[in-house]
């Protein structure tokens, strides 16, 4: 049987990490200050040669972005029951990343329907 959180946890979780990802709604802030746009809001303003960039750790943004997608499509499967970090391949989005997938990576609404539970 799977556990769950009680209920109070998830809606704060979620609360939280939708804020992060899109930003305050409205004036109620808990992690970012009122009017910020978020993580999502912030990266579309970044075209595929500026995430591409190499910086001093040997990384691109845009390989920080697919981490984290892959993370969090880790954590929706999980979410739905599944197990997948048995099999997961963190290392994956660092070596597989080429500028050709930014916009495809931009699909941001992707990432989390979990967070709509």
């Amino acid at each position: 049987m799977k556990e769950q959180l009680p209920s109070n946890v998830t809606r704060t979780l979620v609360t939280l990490i939708t804020e992060l990802l899109d930003g305050p709604p409205g004036r109620e802030a808990y992690m970012l200050n009122a009017g910020d746009r978020g993580l999502l809001g912030a990266l579309d303003s970044l075209s595929a040669a500026d995430a591409s960039v190499i910086g001093p750790s040997g990384s691109s943004v845009a390989a920080h972005v697919d981490h984290l997608r892959y993370g969090f499509n880790l954590m929706n499967r999980w979410s739905a029951g599944e197990n997948p970090f048995a099999t997961s391949d963190w290392a994956a989005s660092w070596r597989t990343w080429s500028a050709g997938r930014w916009k495809a990576t931009r699909a941001w609404r992707s990432w989390r329907p979990s967070t709509r539970r």
